[in-house]
């Protein structure tokens, strides 16, 4: 069970992946620019938005780095951004 505090960042001016550290793995949640956390459809049930996530928020410094790897390893995450949720604060 994911016992990771939930975070919103209502300032993020984009659909994006909240990404953290859980177990020694990367996890990440999908978030609507308004701020709602998102179904597996990518629909947001609170203002309707079909959304596409091309960012990612990451926690900390090491998340940053493991999402960085990760997009590096994947291809079709090509042209994604990363930032540091400390950004958005």
């Amino acid at each position: 069970m994911n016992d990771t505090p939930k975070k919103q960042y209502k300032k993020a001016e984009s659909d994006y992946f909240r990404a953290y550290l859980e177990d020694g793995g990367l996890s990440m949640e999908p978030y609507c620019r308004c701020g709602e956390q998102l179904n597996e459809d990518y629909r947001c049930t609170t203002c309707g938005h079909d959304c596409r996530c091309t960012t990612f928020v990451c926690d900390d410094e090491p998340t940053l780095a493991a999402v960085k790897r990760f997009i590096e390893e994947q291809p079709s995450f090509e042209g994604f951004r990363t930032m540091l949720a400390a950004e958005l604060d």
